[in-house]
């Protein structure tokens, strides 16, 4: 299918704040083609902003955005193609869970910055214990902090809140696998759908593709009061 002309507007019905508008690729298009995302609007801009690309046949994601954090007011986004096309709100992912921010680091210096199972030191990298107080829809994600290298990136769930030794970290004993196992350096970072999890304990590995220095952060989404978030040593 050819690319379609897309234009796409922001507006605020607050004059008083700057806006931004951020495009990537969800799935589709062309290696070639998907190397133009992600689009931004360029600087932010008092109550308006804009986007106008050729776009191949996918789905992408729609960012608008404030410039600083903590304001609240209505907006309306437009879209103007040269072929029918669907815009659709999405809700946000931790919709009705409460967000739960853990901060960590890859690092040659302790050996945690281990690499894929590749390497052989997979069970070094960090690892974190969740406790379920009663059962909960739990949904992570993992993002590398200002690193524009994007490192490629994976978490692996586990029963049980204990390190797991090298053979115990096998992919086949996870519970729940990011992206399907294949390490991924999306924009947002990679992330564990909404999964319907029993009260209990069990522990997160967060790992790089090929080992690195790198700092993260690890969200954790769950119902209010139900987790308890603590770093392995």
């Amino acid at each position: 299918a050819e690319p379609t002309d897309v234009l796409l507007e922001l507006q605020c019905l607050s004059d008083s704040f700057s806006l931004g508008l951020d495009v990537d690729v969800v799935d589709g298009g062309e290696t070639a083609q998907r190397n133009q995302f992600p689009l931004k609007s360029g600087t932010f801009r008092v109550g308006h902003a804009m986007v106008e690309a050729r776009f191949p046949k996918g789905k992408y994601s729609i960012v608008p955005a404030t410039f600083k954090p903590a304001q609240e007011a209505e907006f309306v986004i437009s879209a103007s193609s040269s072929a029918p096309i669907s815009l659709v709100a999405v809700d946000h992912e931790g919709r009705g869970l409460v967000r739960h921010l853990v901060k960590g680091a890859w690092r040659f210096s302790d050996g945690s910055a281990a690499g894929s199972p590749n390497g052989g030191r997979f069970a070094r990298n960090p690892h974190f214990r969740l406790t379920l107080s009663h059962q909960t829809d739990v949904l992570l994600r993992l993002q590398a902090n200002n690193n524009p290298a994007r490192p490629a990136m994976c978490i692996t769930v586990y029963e049980g809140g204990e390190r797991r030794s090298e053979s115990g970290a096998r992919f086949s004993n996870a519970m729940c696998v990011s992206n399907s196992g294949v390490y991924a350096n999306f924009p947002g970072g990679v992330h564990v759908p909404r999964t319907a999890l029993a009260a209990g304990s069990y522990s997160v590995i967060v790992s790089t593709f090929d080992p690195i220095e790198a700092e993260f952060t690890l969200i954790v989404y769950a119902a209010q009061g139900a987790l308890r978030v603590q770093t392995l040593a």
